[in-house]
């Protein structure tokens, strides 16, 4: 399962995935802000350009991989999906 984390998840989203151990996070737009400590040892995505655009390459964990919006249409188009947009 692919979870998409943008400007609305908050702590819902994060909640919602913590009970999928398979689960699969592509942070995105303000989604970029969340603590995902708790989500290390997952496939983690963040949508490059909302990571340089928000100033935070320095501050996001290096174990989250950062791709292209063409990557993330990939990753949807392979994966069924639950958005918290």
């Amino acid at each position: 399962m692919l979870y998409l984390l943008g400007n609305g998840s908050k702590t819902e989203g994060m909640e919602f995935l913590t009970g999928d151990a398979s689960a699969s996070v592509v942070l995105f737009q303000d989604g970029i802000y969340l603590k995902c400590d708790s989500l290390e040892g997952r496939e983690i995505y963040a949508v490059r350009d909302d990571v340089d655009s928000r100033g935070m390459e320095c501050i996001l964990p290096g174990w989250i991989r950062r791709i292209s919006y063409e990557e993330l249409v990939l990753l949807i188009e392979n994966h069924s999906v639950i958005s918290f947009i």
